[in-house]
Formats: C-alpha cells, sequence, structure tokens
C-alpha cells in the first residue's frame, strides 16, 4: 500500500476506500470460485458491489472537510493498521515468503 501522508484528507480516504473494495471484490472473487456460483449471479453482484463503491466515492466528493480537504499532519500511528491486522499481515508475508523459497527448491 503506498504512503498516504503526503495525500490530502480526502486523497487518502479515497484511496482507502479504493483499497477496500478491491480487496472485498477479490475475497468475494474467491468465494464466487470455490463455490462455483453462475455467471449471472456474479455478474450482478459484482455491479451491485461497483454501483456501492461509486457511490460512496461520489458521498466522498461532496463531503464538506474541515481545512477543506488540505494537507493536515497526522501522527505516524493514525496511519497504521490496527495491531491485530499487522501481525495478521506479517504472518501472511511470512508465509508467502516461506513457500516462494520452498518452489525455488
Amino acid at each position: 500500500m503506498p504512503t498516504l501522508a503526503n495525500n490530502t484528507i480526502k486523497e487518502r480516504i479515497h484511496e482507502l476506500i479504493t483499497f477496500s473494495f478491491r480487496d472485498l471484490i477479490l475475497c468475494l472473487g474467491g468465494i464466487f470460485l470455490i463455490h462455483q456460483l453462475d455467471e449471472d449471479l456474479v455478474k450482478v453482484i459484482t455491479m451491485a458491489v461497483e454501483q456501492i463503491y461509486e457511490e460512496t466515492v461520489e458521498h466522498l466528493n461532496k463531503l464538506k472537510l474541515p481545512h477543506n480537504g488540505k494537507k493536515t499532519h497526522y501522527k505516524e500511528e493514525f496511519l497504521k493498521p490496527h495491531p491485530e491486522i499487522e501481525r495478521f499481515l506479517t504472518k501472511l508475508a511470512a508465509n508467502s515468503k516461506k513457500h516462494s523459497l520452498q518452489g525455488r527448491n
């Protein structure tokens, strides 16, 4: 995930929304694949998620923020994920590295 420190508040929020929806749709894609969902159902669900994303971004664009959305200074810990999420991401990265090294033997 790129650093959000040099962006305006709205840019930060937009990036976080985009990353979240990307992760959501990838997760749903895995569920669709595992359960072999009908193509039409996949299309309907994906289009619904896309519509929710677009409406969310539209609401963000209309949102009035303090300081007109200009850069503000936040403590670094504000931009970090929750410790449990960070722990799990670290575990995933370690497992990914471990498996990629095993594949080279």
